[in-house]
């Protein structure tokens, strides 16, 4: 989890220029938040992170049908984004966990299971996977 310690922290980033998608700490707060479209944040998680707690964090997406985005914190959905049906954009040749694609901004912190889906799982799919991951 994030303190709030003035610095911006990333989970996931890759290198698709404007079109990034990732899930990162701003400097100034203790929640999470993600985007998937031309690197615009969209919705954030509502709890704030304490420090020294794990929490498993989901972004579940899709470029068709509401909702758009959903994120995910121990299971329970924190925020929803019902964008217009969008074209994702290219993702870029990179994918980084734990910092930004340049190196920089680092989680500072363990990454302790990564899963990746090809496809937006439902509610009872990330919660079931948060159980099993926590």
């Amino acid at each position: 989890s994030f303190a709030n310690d003035g610095v911006e922290r990333y989970l996931l980033d890759n290198d698709g220029a404007s079109q990034g998608r990732f899930i990162r700490k701003h400097t100034t707060g203790t929640v999470l938040f993600a985007t998937m479209v031309d690197g615009t944040p969209s919705k954030s998680t509502t709890t704030t992170n304490l420090v020294n707690t794990s929490y498993v964090m989901t972004l579940a997406g899709q470029s068709t049908n509401n909702p758009n985005q959903q994120n995910f914190l121990n299971g329970i959905q924190e925020g929803t984004d019902n964008n217009s049906d969008f074209t994702p954009n290219t993702w870029g040749t990179y994918f980084e966990v734990g910092s930004a694609t340049n190196g920089t901004v680092q989680l500072n912190g363990i990454c302790k299971n990564i899963a990746i889906h090809n496809r937006k799982n439902t509610s009872s799919e990330v919660l079931a996977e948060a159980t099993l991951l926590k």
